[in-house]
């Protein structure tokens, strides 16, 4: 597939060009990673870069990343290798990928092997690093960051990826611009940084900026960031992606590892086989989900765990939800077990969009295109999640587009270290609010007069569009997690 950008990520590519300390601080949804690829393609083609580093969330940096290089054919000539494999740690040795990638759990580690990035005899084959969700790194006493902070040295360009740099207030800036510009702008020292901007209570444990402080930090960072709202590009309110982790016990998962491993279990005295592997990952579905079918299509029970969290998920609602399932056992148990739950069918569809239908349940395919339900709910709930890009951009729109008043909730109920993450990872959807250094960043930006870039890129390459006029966002849209 041929990689045309959308105007969004041309500013974007651009800014990395232009700015080697930078930042995007963009709404999920508005393609970052490809657009960071592309800039990574053309530094490397023209030789300003060797190798790039790139940090990420473990579901990131495991499927994100590969997975965006091998959509586009004008990034599929660039090498990629997983430092958390034999096979990345040998192309690390012998500087043989262009790109590397490392979670952040794994930083630390990766810091302090002789191997790493600390190796005495030479220089790393890198020289620029890329922190995907760099909000992760926003902890100044991070001892992984801390670990990473003395080889920032051998980094030329620096590259920070967040749709929420500031989730807990703008103390959360500090760590983030300092891993990117070394403390230029906002100080090496943390408590410095505090104690200049910030005030507590008079016990200490509760800081709060100052007054005119936003103002000045905003002034010192604005020439490295770059901000994009959604709205700007995409006719849907702000949306929040809520992954709710369902953990399996010990024992559970060795089951589920074992079917995983050998396409074959033993529920109920019934004999399950997976004789594909389409079949297997259906198979697998089903597990996380809490039932599965045998080669008779009769159902055995595995757990209720997703049914469980399901309800606590609910219980904590304001309002109506809409909840997507992807079996049909997954349907008859959630109107047997979640009260007031009603099956879609269009003659509901008044009164759910009046709010008289407490808990809708649909199939993903039978809820799409021209359906207005945003009057009815704020929340949709994700049992199982289905493969489909189409299918999961259409469900969630119903909800999420023109006429909603408020922001909306996806909820996904994940089990961690399953085919779950593989399926999310997949999708590759992440939404988030704006926040309020966005907002001022963004203002910055269009009193210093670029603006009529942003209106004169969107009038000659991408007329705004709404969501009921775009059949299938996977194929302009591509987007980083994780986390």
């Amino acid at each position: 597939m041929n990689y045309r950008p959308l105007p969004q990520q041309t500013l974007m590519t651009r800014h990395i060009l232009r700015t080697p300390e930078c930042a995007l601080f963009c709404d999920p949804g508005l393609g970052k990673t490809g657009a960071v690829l592309h800039a990574i393609a053309t530094l490397i083609a023209d030789c300003d870069v060797q190798g790039v580093l790139i940090v990420a969330p473990l579901r990131v940096a495991l499927l994100t990343w590969p997975m965006e290089v091998a959509k586009w054919d004008e990034f599929r000539w660039l090498r990629v290798a997983d430092l958390r494999t034999n096979f990345g740690k040998m192309a690390w040795e012998h500087g043989a990928a262009h790109i590397y990638i490392i979670n952040y759990d794994q930083l630390q580690s990766f810091c302090s092997q002789p191997w790493g990035i600390n190796r005495k005899d030479r220089k790393p084959p890198v020289d620029m690093v890329v922190w995907d969700e760099s909000s992760k790194a926003k902890n100044p006493r991070s001892k992984r960051i801390s670990a990473f902070l003395p080889f920032r040295q051998f980094f030329k360009r620096s590259v920070g990826l967040t749709g929420t740099p500031t989730p807990n207030g703008y103390l959360d800036l500090f760590a983030q611009i300092r891993l990117l510009d070394g403390g230029k702008r906002l100080g090496a020292n943390f408590w410095e940084f505090q104690r200049r901007y910030f005030e507590s209570d008079y016990m200490g444990y509760t800081w709060y900026i100052k007054p005119h402080a936003k103002k000045i930090l905003e002034d010192k960072i604005v020439d490295m960031v770059l901000t994009l709202r959604s709205e700007e590009f995409m006719d849907v309110p702000p949306t929040t992606i809520h992954d709710v982790d369902v953990g399996f016990p010990a024992a559970l998962m060795v089951q589920y590892k074992q079917f995983q491993r050998d396409l074959l279990m033993q529920i109920e005295g019934r004999e399950i086989v997976a004789l594909t592997m389409a079949s297997l990952v259906n198979k697998l579905l089903q597990f996380t989900s809490g039932a599965i079918y045998d080669a008779d299509r009769v159902v055995s029970a595995v757990h209720d765990l997703k049914m469980q969290a399901l309800k606590k998920v609910l219980a904590k609602l304001d309002g109506p939800a809409l909840i997507a399932f992807h079996y049909k056992h997954e349907r008859e148990r959630l109107l047997r077990e979640i009260p007031g739950a009603e099956e879609f069918s269009e003659d509901k569809l008044a009164d759910w969009n009046k709010q008289r239908i407490p808990v809708m349940i649909g199939h993903p395919a039978s809820i799409g295109h021209g359906l207005n339900l945003q009057k009815g709910g704020r929340d949709v709930i994700w049992f199982s999640l289905t493969y489909s890009r189409e299918l999961y951009d259409q469900f969630n729109a119903r909800l999420v587009r023109t006429g909603q008043k408020e922001e909306t909730n996806i909820w996904r109920l994940l089990v961690p270290r399953t085919v779950d993450d593989a399926v999310a990872e997949a999708l590759r959807i992440k939404g988030d609010t704006q926040s309020q250094l966005k907002q001022a960043l963004r203002n910055v930006q269009i009193m210093a007069g670029d603006e009529e870039v942003y209106k004169s890129a969107e009038r000659s390459m991408h007329p705004r569009r709404s969501v009921k006029d775009q059949p299938n966002l996977s194929d302009e849209l591509s987007d980083d997690d994780s986390n």
